[in-house]
C-alpha cells in the first residue's frame, strides 16, 4: 500500500510541475505577443519533467542531476525552431535542475520550490487580464482553466501527503478502522473536488467575468452614494453651525449626481447587488448541508466490523523522568562532580600529545602519563576511582585533598 501511494505521489507531482512549466512558458510567450506551444513543444517539455523526476529518483549526487539536464537542455534546444521557445524551454531546465538539486538536499524525491499555488494564480489572473487587454479569447480560456487545474492537482498532493502522514500515525493501529476513514476521506473529499469543477466549468459558461465587472460598477456607483451622503451631511452641519447657507443642496453638480444614479445604470448595479445577496446565501446553505453530510459519513460506525485495539502505557521510572533546571544546576556543583572536573581537567592539560582516547581506563592513562612525560598522577587517580566507582561519598575535605595531590604535580 505505501508503495503505491509513493507512485501516486510522484505520479501527481510529475502533472503539477508539467502544468507549472506551461502556465510559466504561456506566461512569457503571451507576455511578449508569441504564439502558444504546439505538439512538440508540449511533448519535450513533459519528456524533460519526466526525465528530471527519473534523475531525483535514482540520482545519488548533484553532479549527476546537474549533467543530465545540461544533456536534456542541449537536445530540446536542437529540436525546437523558434528562438522563443527555446528561451522558455532553457529557463524550464534551469527550474527543474534546481528542483531537483533542493530536493537531494532535502533527502525527498517529491520536494519542489513551487508548491505554494500563489504565483500560480498571479500569474492566471495577469494572464486573464492581458486577454483582456489584447481581447483574445484563447488567453482568457488558458489562463482560466489551467491555474484551477493546477489547484485542483496541488489539493489531491496535499491530500496523499496527508495520507502519507496519516499511515505513518496508525502503522501500530488495525487495518479496519484505518482503511474505513481512508475510504470515507477519500470520498469526501473527490465530492469536494467535483464540485469545485463543476461549479468553474458553470461560472465560465455563464461569464462569470462580466457579472464579476458588472459587480465592480455597482460598487462605484455604492461608493459614489456614500460620498454623496458625507457632502450633504459635511454641508448641512455647515449651515448649522458656521451660519451660512448650504450650497450643495441647490448646486447644479450635486443635482447631476443625482440624476446620474437615478437612471438606469444604478438600477443595473442594484439589481446585480441582489442577484450576488441571492448567490451568497445560496452558498451559505450549501455550505450549511454539505457539512453536516459529511459529519454524518465521518459519524457511521458499523459495529459488527469494529475492531477494538488494546494500547498499554508504559508508565515511566521516576528516574526517566526529566530533571528541572535547579536540579542539575545543583548535579554540577555538587562536591562529586567538582573532583570529576579536577581530574578530567589535569588530564587533559598533562596529556600534552593529545587528549586520551575513549577507550582508555584510567588505569591506562596513569602508566601513558608516566611513560611519555614522567608525570606522576596516582594521587589524584586513587581518589578519582574512589568517588567514580567506589563506594567513597565526596566532600570538602575530598575537594581540598584532590587540590592537594594535583599541585604536587609539576607544571
Amino acid at each position: 500500500m505505501r508503495s503505491k501511494l509513493f507512485l501516486l505521489m510522484v505520479f501527481f507531482r510529475v502533472i503539477y510541475t508539467y502544468l507549472f512549466l506551461l502556465l510559466g512558458g504561456h506566461f512569457i510567450l503571451f507576455l511578449f505577443k508569441q504564439d502558444a506551444f504546439g505538439w512538440k513543444e508540449l511533448l519535450v517539455t513533459a519528456a524533460l519533467v519526466i526525465i528530471s523526476y527519473l534523475v531525483r529518483l535514482k540520482a545519488g549526487n548533484n553532479l549527476i542531476v546537474f549533467i543530465v539536464h545540461i544533456a536534456a537542455g542541449a537536445a530540446g534546444f536542437f529540436i525546437l525552431s523558434t528562438v522563443a521557445n527555446r528561451i522558455v524551454f532553457i529557463l524550464n531546465v534551469l527550474v527543474m535542475m534546481i528542483t531537483a538539486i533542493r530536493s537531494l538536499r532535502r533527502d525527498t524525491v517529491i520536494g519542489a520550490f513551487e508548491e505554494v499555488p500563489w504565483p500560480v494564480l498571479f500569474i492566471g489572473t495577469f494572464m486573464y487580464w492581458l486577454g483582456l487587454e489584447y481581447n483574445n479569447p484563447g488567453i482568457r480560456s488558458f489562463a482560466y482553466f489551467l491555474p484551477v487545474l493546477i489547484i485542483l492537482v496541488y489539493l489531491v498532493i496535499l491530500y496523499l501527503d496527508g495520507v502519507s502522514d496519516y499511515f505513518g500515525w496508525t502503522k501500530d493501529v488495525s487495518d479496519v478502522p484505518v482503511n474505513r476513514m481512508l475510504k470515507v476521506n477519500s470520498v469526501i473529499f473527490l465530492g469536494i473536488v467535483i464540485f469545485s469543477i463543476v461549479a468553474l466549468v458553470l461560472a465560465y459558461v455563464f461569464k462569470l467575468d462580466e457579472l464579476f465587472v458588472r459587480f465592480l460598477k455597482s460598487l462605484v456607483w455604492v461608493l459614489r452614494l456614500i460620498f454623496l451622503g458625507f457632502k450633504l451631511i459635511y454641508e448641512l452641519f455647515y449651515a448649522l453651525f458656521g451660519g451660512g447657507k448650504t450650497s450643495s443642496l441647490n448646486d447644479k453638480s450635486a443635482m447631476e449626481e443625482m440624476q446620474e444614479i437615478d437612471r438606469g445604470e444604478m438600477t443595473e448595479g442594484g439589481r446585480f447587488i441582489v442577484v450576488l445577496a441571492i448567490i451568497i446565501i445560496a452558498a451559505v446553505v450549501l455550505y450549511f448541508v454539505l457539512r453536516k453530510i459529511i459529519r454524518a459519513l465521518l459519524s457511521r460506525r458499523n459495529t459488527d466490523s469494529d475492531t477494538v485495539v488494546e494500547i498499554k502505557e508504559k508508565i515511566k521510572n521516576e528516574s526517566e523522568k526529566k530533571t528541572s533546571l535547579l536540579t542539575r544546576i545543583k548535579e554540577k556543583l555538587s562536591n562529586e562532580e567538582r573532583v570529576r572536573r579536577m581530574y578530567k581537567n589535569n588530564i587533559l592539560r598533562l596529556d600534552k600529545p593529545g587528549v586520551p582516547i575513549a577507550e582508555e581506563t584510567t588505569v591506562d592513562i596513569e602508566k601513558r602519563l608516566m611513560e611519555t612525560s614522567g608525570d606522576d598522577v596516582s594521587g589524584m587517580t586513587e581518589i578519582y576511582n574512589m568517588i567514580r566507582y567506589g563506594s567513597k561519598e565526596a566532600d570538602l575535605s575530598t575537594v581540598r585533598e584532590m587540590r592537594k595531590r594535583i599541585n604536587k604535580i609539576p607544571k
